[in-house]
């Protein structure tokens, strides 16, 4: 039985002025986690309907270097870190190789409080997954030109956009609930009948002609050092993660759009790359006709949902975050 809908909403997107740092950017996060009113302006209230709770780690260093994120809905207990700092760090890695001055994110289940994002348990209790790479090094943290964050959240999961670097290109990271198995068996959910998840684009830039595609695109989870992640806990009390991907293989040249005009959201799949089985359905995520990130989409002054697809000054493949 499938899993009740998400409503993904999009906040108030942040300007990162030229000369920048991580520090910049988890504050941007941490403004955006506690505003008040979303893009739409409507109101935004922490920690009811798709409004995530977002604290941030200054005892560290004496400046935000982290952010924990708390979704409204939560059985699990569930906390989400971004982090980073500007200064070498030894955090609990996953796969990946920490490089300061880029954003890393991560995941711990039945958690208790907050302990410290450097700790090799950052919360005081539950199961870490340990962080993945979320920027890419040939992307520059600080730039001569105005970089964009952007945020878009929902009653599970979120979903950050950093447009980066002199062609403002598109690296992501996330996490949540994203992936619904369509089932409540034991070894195919946890006890709420849900999978929990981490994204990230890793080390790589995603060009508008490879963001959407298999391999190494958005949503495919390689197994590499410094990949493209689709990481997923395996159910239970337990730290350990497994790999996940997209089923399919898009292309941006495709303008999917409805005989009407309207704009489709096509719903896509993902299985386990270690064992070719099948995971689940993407929750809400679905792709859709080329458009910038950002874009708000409604029909007859209903809103559809929201777009992440490439910079905005450029349409690309595209995929949309159901409202």
């Amino acid at each position: 039985m499938a899993l009740s809908a998400l409503n993904w909403r999009m906040c108030s997107p942040r300007t990162l002025q030229p000369g920048y740092t991580i520090t910049s950017i988890l504050d941007a996060l941490y403004t955006m986690g506690t505003d008040t009113t979303y893009a739409d302006g409507t109101t935004r209230t922490p920690g009811s309907g798709s409004a995530w709770t977002w604290t941030r780690d200054t005892a560290l260093a004496g400046y935000n270097t982290a952010c924990i994120g708390i979704p409204p809905v939560n059985s699990l207990g569930m906390a989400y870190i971004v982090a980073g700092d500007t200064v070498v760090r030894a955090p609990t890695m996953n796969t990946d190789a920490w490089t300061q001055n880029l954003p890393v994110v991560g995941m711990n289940k039945n958690s208790g409080s907050y302990n410290s994002w450097v700790a090799a348990a950052p919360m005081t209790s539950g199961q870490f997954s340990g962080y993945i790479r979320a920027a890419a090094t040939t992307t520059a943290v600080t730039t001569a030109l105005p970089n964009y964050l952007y945020l878009f959240e929902c009653q599970e999961a979120f979903h950050c956009v950093w447009l980066g670097g002199a062609s403002n290109t598109p690296l992501m990271w996330g996490g949540g609930a994203i992936i619904d198995p369509l089932s409540a068996a034991a070894a195919n959910a946890e006890t709420d009948g849900r999978l929990y998840s981490i994204f990230s684009s890793g080390g790589s830039t995603y060009s508008t002609s490879t963001w959407l595609a298999a391999g190494g695109g958005w949503l495919n989870g390689l197994a590499g050092s410094n990949d493209p992640h689709l990481y997923t806990f395996n159910v239970g009390a337990v730290s350990t993660t497994r790999p996940c991907a997209k089923i399919g293989s898009f292309s941006p040249t495709i303008n999917l759009v409805a005989p009407n005009g309207e704009t489709p959201n096509i719903p896509f799949s993902a299985y386990f790359t270690a064992t070719g089985q099948y995971a689940g359905q993407f929750r809400q995520i679905g792709i859709t006709r080329i458009l910038t990130t950002g874009a708000e989409q409604n029909v007859q002054g209903v809103s559809k949902g929201y777009t992440i697809g490439g910079p905005q000054q450029a349409s690309v493949g595209t995929i949309i975050l159901s409202y």
